[in-house]
């Protein structure tokens, strides 16, 4: 049986975890992210808004995020401007793929070639790198086994 004390010590616990949701989904809605979130569901069929959700979720960042850190431990060999070319492959949304990359390598970056066959991803993307003015060109493109001409990248992911 708890007592009074330990009951409000878990009220205390459980209104600083409301006060974390609600300062964390406040934050969240001054983003990028949520403005596409908002555009999906207004324009594109619903199982993109799941989709979407789902490309975000915890455990998507977390693995994003563990693809960053190792990326941060090689050295990537550069082309002969000395920038790094990189393609996605089965990208989804292309975020938050994209910034990380962009925090990590920024303007060594010289190009990114992302690849998904569905052509909802792509203009879902589209709209994310309009609306936050992605510093760096993206180009788009369907299945990555289609595209024939030769092409030397120094980074290719596929997710």
């Amino acid at each position: 049986m708890t007592t009074k004390h330990e009951n409000y010590k878990m009220h205390i616990r459980d209104v600083n975890k409301l006060k974390q949701y609600t300062k964390a989904k406040f934050y969240y809605q001054q983003t990028y992210y949520f403005m596409v979130e908002k555009w999906i569901e207004k324009e594109l069929k619903k199982e993109y808004s799941e989709s979407f959700k789902q490309s975000i979720s915890q455990n998507q960042l977390i693995c994003k995020e563990w693809l960053i850190e190792e990326l941060s431990n090689l050295t990537i060999p550069k082309n002969s401007e000395g920038k790094i070319d990189i393609e996605i492959i089965g990208g989804w949304f292309g975020f938050p793929l994209l910034d990380l990359l962009y925090d990590l390598y920024g303007a060594g970056i010289g190009k990114i070639d992302f690849y998904d066959k569905d052509p909802f991803c792509h203009k879902v993307v589209w709209q994310y790198l309009n609306w936050c003015h992605f510093p760096l060109k993206v180009n788009n493109y369907g299945d990555y086994f289609e595209r024939e001409e030769k092409r030397r990248r120094q980074l290719i992911i596929n997710t």
